[in-house]
């Protein structure tokens, strides 16, 4: 009997010993701390449009004002005041001229004619050009309209004022010095005259002097020799 109550309460003892380290064991507590969700992707078949990116600012474009180009024009004369006289000039105001072929041959004793001076005038009933050599004699020349007025040796057109030409070649003659330095300084001439609108010279190369008078319309011409010193007057009418 004394056996059975120790061997019972042995097992009592056993018993308690067991709960009582179970009971020590720490109860696992559920983690409370909050749980950051990454974001999710965006799907690939996302419509929704994408921010716009920031562009750099763009300088303020300014306008280009381009200038015209200008050419320079050989200014035109206008004469002031009466027509300059030409010395040894008897001549009549009226005349009935012609609208043909004016030449004449140069004297043989002549071997070259320099050319020192043009000048025009605007006259009552015509217009003048005149054409001033060097020496005792003038050179020999032809006078007429062209169809069309030209430059020596290239025979590219010449644009020259007006709507018809008179072409006036010099042989032998020459606008240079004998080295070849100028001695009429300017190549083109522009008026605001009534008829006689632009006198050009077209060559100037090998005893060969030209000039062509570009005129607002034909108009009949005559020519007028005078001497001391030679000079050559070309008068186209009103």
């Amino acid at each position: 009997m004394l056996y059975r109550s120790l061997l019972y309460t042995s097992a009592v003892l056993v018993l308690c010993s067991s709960c009582s380290h179970d009971t020590d064991k720490p109860i696992e507590q559920p983690d409370t701390t909050a749980q950051v969700q990454a974001p999710a992707p965006p799907p690939d078949n996302d419509n929704t449009p994408a921010a716009p990116k920031e562009q750099p600012e763009q300088p303020a474009q300014l306008d280009t004002v381009v200038a015209p180009s200008r050419t320079r024009e050989p200014e035109r004369i206008v004469q002031k005041g009466p027509a300059p006289e030409e010395k040894g000039d008897t001549a009549p105001g009226h005349f009935l001229g012609m609208k043909g072929t004016f030449s004449k041959e140069a004297s043989p004793r002549l071997l070259m004619s320099t050319l020192r001076d043009v000048r025009s005038a605007q006259h009552e009933f015509y217009d003048r050009i005149t054409f001033e050599f060097d020496g005792e004699l003038g050179p020999g020349y032809r006078i007429e309209y062209i169809p069309q007025p030209q430059q020596c040796g290239s025979g590219d057109p010449a644009t020259i004022e007006g709507t018809g030409w008179i072409e006036v070649a010099f042989t032998p003659a020459r606008a240079h010095n004998d080295k070849g330095k100028p001695t009429v300084a300017r190549k083109e001439y522009k008026f605001g005259y009534p008829v006689m609108r632009e006198v050009e010279r077209t060559c100037d190369f090998e005893g060969t002097l030209t000039y062509v008078i570009g005129v607002a319309s034909p108009h009949k011409f005559r020519i007028i020799e005078l001497n001391d010193p030679p000079r050559l007057c070309i008068d186209i009418d009103q």
